[in-house]
């Protein structure tokens, strides 16, 4: 993974709303977050690595989750 500036936008993908986050640059592909939780407990989640045994990574409010699967 690389960071830098980019910009975000919400998608669908797979029939399933989520967030593309796309980097500026030659830095890395886009990458899209689906969206889970509740209203009042957004999470935002993507797998990272081997699609078979990656990492999943949970964004919720006021902290970063990384459980592997």
């Amino acid at each position: 993974m690389c960071d830098g500036p980019g910009a975000w936008s919400a998608e669908e993908r797979g029939g399933r709303d989520a967030v593309v986050v796309r980097l500026d640059g030659t830095c890395g592909r886009a990458t899209w977050w689906m969206i889970g939780g509740t209203e009042s407990d957004p999470e935002l989640f993507a797998r990272f690595g081997d699609p078979d045994a990656g990492e999943v990574w949970i964004l919720t409010r006021g902290r970063v989750d990384v459980n592997a699967p």
